[in-house]
């Protein structure tokens, strides 16, 4: 997936990331807790999630950089559903 460049700089997917802000272990942390969260998956979602489709933390935090668009999703006291829109920029 992704891995070390001999300058230093992190390569995944074959595209060579050096400008991200991320430190290799910060990568590391994001792509083993992305690989807990796939394992504990129930069935269902692995069906959806298949392995060929998720997307490793290199690539995450490349689509992530800069202003982005995203839904923050969470639930109401009575499990109700509670979606909205936020704007921001990841940082590390």
């Amino acid at each position: 997936m992704s891995g070390l460049c001999v300058d230093g700089g992190v390569v995944g997917l074959g595209w060579d990331i050096r400008w991200m802000l991320e430190t290799p272990e910060e990568l590391a942390d994001l792509q083993a807790l992305l690989d807990e969260s796939a394992a504990a998956a129930g069935p269902h979602m692995r069906e959806i999630i298949t392995d060929e489709r998720r997307v490793d933390a290199a690539a995450l935090v490349r689509r992530l950089s800069g202003m982005r668009l995203i839904t923050v999703a969470t639930v109401t006291a009575d499990g109700r559903p509670l979606t909205g829109p936020f704007d921001g920029y990841s940082w590390r």
